[in-house]
């Protein structure tokens, strides 16, 4: 949990570097473009991580004992599609035998957390410029100024999901992310400023939380399938929270309005937290998986 949260502070340290262009860029109308400029740095260590990064020592035996088949030329381009999409389909289909309960579980809580969230983090800086006139340099600080804590959060949250439990912290920062989010949208006056702050260190620690635990639920050989898969299912569940969020709001006239009552959602995912998946902080992964 500690060197995962270490891993996210780093992270952290770039979105503040982000925050500072949008302050300086975000007035212009192509402000944004700037920060996909920038993320392409990242490719350049791309390389050199793939080289000297070990791989795990189950990874390798299962390569090295892998019974190379001789290639098949596929007949048309629908065998080719129908090929690539079971060869891709099969480890995660595998994973679904061995671990049925726990798999079905984590699918859950990503498809809830994404469906959920994907619409309050649409329109979260919306909402600043639109509704409260803020400007990017006045988002940009307001950010900045809750980001600095990052570090502190960050490990501090991979320490105490050691100490006393990764569900314990899941489930109480769980239910403060739906709460503060909530009263983001719907709070008079300048208190959605608190919210906000809330939103981000709720965000921290579960990003640090969750990343570890979901990851300690499967084995070394199901891991990378697994959190590849859980990806998979926040991304689409997101996607279909947005555009859920579209006819909700024909209803209701107010994105954001649309959005609280969709982070409200997000509170179901406890349930299946406590009584689908196990605790793995202070176990050997072996003995989890």
């Amino acid at each position: 949990g500690w060197a995962i949260g270490l891993y996210q502070s780093f992270s952290a340290f770039g979105g503040s570097i982000a925050l500072m262009l949008f302050a300086v860029f975000g007035g212009f109308r192509w402000g944004w473009r700037v920060m996909y400029i920038v993320s392409f740095t990242e490719l350049f260590l791309l390389r050199y991580m793939y080289r000297n990064l070990p791989e795990s020592g189950i990874i390798m035996k299962a390569w090295a004992e892998t019974v190379h088949v001789e290639e098949r030329l596929p007949v048309n381009s629908l065998s080719l599609f129908r090929e690539a999409v079971l060869s891709n389909l099969k480890p995660v289909y595998l994973l679904f035998l061995s671990y049925p309960k726990r798999f079905l579980g984590c699918t859950t809580i990503a498809a809830i957390d994404g469906f959920a969230t994907a619409p309050a983090d649409l329109f979260k800086i919306k909402f600043m410029q639109e509704l409260h006139g803020l400007s990017p340099h006045d988002i940009s600080m307001i950010i900045f100024v809750s980001g600095v804590g990052a570090i502190l959060c960050f490990t501090l949250a991979g320490k105490l999901s050691d100490k006393y439990g990764r569900k314990p912290l899941l489930i109480g920062f769980k239910t403060l992310l739906t709460a503060s989010i909530v009263l983001y949208y719907t709070v008079p006056g300048k208190w959605f400023i608190v919210f906000l702050i809330l939103i981000m260190q709720s965000t921290f620690v579960l990003a640090t939380v969750s990343a570890t635990y979901f990851g300690e639920c499967f084995p070394t050989s199901f891991r990378s399938t697994a959190i590849a898969w859980l990806g998979v299912v926040f991304t689409l569940s997101g996607s279909l929270g947005l555009v859920a969020e579209k006819q909700l709001f024909l209803v209701v006239g107010d994105h954001y309005i649309a959005s609280a009552c969709f982070a409200s959602i997000g509170i179901f995912s406890i349930p299946v937290l406590v009584f689908m998946l196990p605790e793995t902080a202070g176990y050997n992964l072996e003995t989890v998986s």
